[in-house]
Parts: C-alpha cells; sequence; structure tokens
C-alpha cells in the first residue's frame, strides 16, 4: 500500500496489476524474478524503468528520482 500512496499524493493515476487477483499472479511473479531478480511485490515500473519495491520507490520518492523519471516521461 505504501507505493500505491506515493503515488496518490504525487496525483498520479498508476497502472496496478494485482497479482493475487489474476490467475496467472504466479506466472507473472516468476517473469518478474526473471526481469528485476525480484518476485516480491510490489515492483513497480515508471514508464519501463524499474524503480524497485515500496522502499526503493520510497527512496527514489525522497531523493527526487521518482518525480524525475515522472517529469521527464510526462514532457515527453
Amino acid at each position: 500500500m505504501r507505493a500505491k500512496r506515493i503515488f496518490k499524493d504525487l496525483n498520479e493515476d498508476p497502472y496496478v496489476v494485482e497479482l493475487d487477483l489474476r490467475e496467472d499472479g504466479r506466472e507473472i511473479q516468476g517473469v518478474l524474478l526473471d526481469l528485476v531478480g525480484r518476485n516480491t511485490v510490489p515492483q513497480v515500473f515508471v514508464y519501463g524503468h524499474h524503480v524497485g519495491g515500496s522502499d526503493d520507490t520510497k527512496t527514489a520518492l525522497s531523493d527526487g528520482q521518482l518525480q524525475k523519471l515522472l517529469g521527464k516521461s510526462q514532457s515527453q
């Protein structure tokens, strides 16, 4: 929930895939493991850039990196 809250506080409307509500949720977790080396959730991506989990997203917010990713992508 922390990652969702961060995006809400930034007035962003993220695309969220709720793995526990999907029949192929475990398969998607396997793909995440192959792609980013983690299968825990959440895993946050901003316009194809892997930010990481909730703690990573919070850190990216604190150091301004998340805003840069969102701003750069929004201006394109």
